[in-house]
């Protein structure tokens, strides 16, 4: 059976969004338009309702204008990935997700995409893993719908992760930083970028023409639509994460006022508050509307925010910006809350120096993990990364990645856990070796006093797998 085919089991918008791929002539007209926010392949913003399409392209309302019509060729994958993925809607079901992973292999540059979403299929219906395998096998011999747009990873000024964690992105720098460690800033410094980041935000409100409450803590400036004691929760926990990662890398804690002039107590002994590491803080958005996100990132940011729940933006000033929607299922908004919010930490600890994508995704799926527990997960994480390795070499070269992939997210997870587990102190000396210039090859060799091949057979013996 062709994986890409669909059943008759399918539902109709299923079988009307692969029409657009197979072929068929007729418009197709939609009974509720489907509002859309994405950019075109040359950059410039593309927003309205879809209102109907067919395999040319599609008709988009503006506000009260006659509709405009669009090519699908006018997109790069990750504009044709938003457009279908907003045809389906959020509600779709598994077998759609599939459809879709399908589309994208015929896509130029949708790859990446592809496995988005047929990882968001697997995580709906474990069931369809053989259906996906299957069409990753055909996708050899699929036909390349051509795009002027290249491929469907993050742009070059984002970091961006779903909740589907499928988008294979990772921390990338916007703008060129400055070499060596973070400078220390004064209280007037941080003050004035803490001003800066409320006029950002201010500025991004009155462009989106929509309300935003801001809700400060110590560490964030959370602005939201989201009601005032949810807003508080949410903002509450971030703190949490906060603290949890400045206990763990040892970040210094603020001396009380009786005790200026007096040596600095390590933070391992208590004492005050944790010391602020972001520049002013870290500025966080959250939309209870997906397409009020994706409008965000759009028009604020100018990135196409394709199938993510959330993005981090890290600065080379060192400005750290998020922003997510908030996401049905309260655990899973969570967990990408937490998990965004630790590329930002990650980014501003010690120095601008890049930690390597495996690394950076593992952490911040570990942390997100301890600090959203959910039930069975640690088990089905590892039962993952157990099936990911069975048949692949070593961690079928997801070392040496710049981004990783979608079924990567387990490994990445699993083995920054067992790193922590066998000894943490080393793990948060290797982090620091990477932060204070040492490859992650070095770092791990010399930190964490383990060489890559050590680590990788210790791991997978771990798992049960043989080396």
């Amino acid at each position: 059976m062709d994986a890409c085919r669909p059943p008759f089991a399918w539902t109709m918008a299923s079988l009307l969004l692969l029409a657009v791929t197979c072929g068929a002539a007729e418009l197709v007209k939609l009974d509720k338009p489907v509002q859309v926010s994405t950019v075109k392949a040359d950059k410039k913003p593309l927003d309205g309702r879809l209102v109907s399409y067919d395999d040319e392209g599609f008709d988009l309302v503006r506000g009260r204008d006659k509709p405009i019509r669009v090519r699908w060729d006018e997109l790069a994958a990750p504009g044709v990935y938003n457009v279908r993925a907003a045809i389906i809607g959020p509600r779709a079901g598994g077998e759609e997700w599939v459809d879709l992973g399908c589309i994208m292999l015929r896509t130029k540059g949708g790859e990446a995409l592809a496995e988005r979403a047929f990882a968001r299929a697997v995580k709906l219906d474990p069931n369809l893993r053989a259906k996906v395998d299957e069409a990753r096998s055909e996708s050899a011999s699929a036909v390349v719908v051509k795009s002027p747009g290249e491929s469907g990873g993050p742009t070059e000024s984002t970091t961006r992760q779903g909740g589907d964690e499928a988008a294979g992105g990772g921390p990338q720098m916007v703008g060129k930083a400055q070499s060596g460690a973070w400078p220390k800033l004064t209280e007037q410094q941080q003050a004035e970028r803490v001003a800066e980041l409320k006029k950002f935000a201010d500025a991004a409100a009155k462009r989106m023409n929509k309300p935003l409450v801001l809700n400060e803590t110590k560490y964030f400036l959370f602005y939201s639509d989201l009601p005032p004691q949810e807003a508080a929760n949410w903002s509450g926990l971030l703190d949490r994460m906060y603290a949890r990662l400045a206990e763990l890398f040892a970040v210094d804690r603020e001396k009380p006022a009786a005790e200026a002039g007096r040596p600095a107590r390590s933070a391992s002994r208590g004492g005050g508050e944790f010391v602020n590491v972001w520049a002013g803080k870290a500025l966080v958005f959250v939309f209870q509307s997906a397409d009020d996100y994706r409008r965000f990132q759009v028009s604020v940011h100018g990135t196409d925010p394709g199938g993510s729940a959330g993005m981090c933006h890290c600065f080379g000033d060192g400005i750290v910006h998020i922003a997510f929607y908030r996401q049905q299922d309260e655990l899973t908004f969570a967990h990408v809350l937490v998990h965004e919010s630790v590329h930002g930490f990650i980014h501003r600890f010690r120095s601008p120096a890049t930690v390597p994508s495996w690394a950076n995704e593992g952490l911040a799926e570990v942390i997100a993990a301890e600090l959203v527990p959910q039930n069975g997960r640690a088990k089905q994480r590892e039962a993952l990364a157990r099936e990911s390795l069975r048949n692949r070499p070593e961690l079928g070269h997801m070392v040496e990645q710049k981004h990783i992939e979608a079924w990567q997210y387990p490994v990445a997870e699993t083995l920054c856990a067992f790193m922590i587990q066998q000894n943490k102190r080393n793990y948060v000396d290797f982090i620091t070796g990477i932060k204070d210039g040492l490859t992650w090859e070095q770092s791990l060799e010399q930190r964490y006093k383990a060489p890559k091949d050590r680590l990788v057979a210790a791991y997978r013996q771990s798992l049960g797998l043989k080396n």
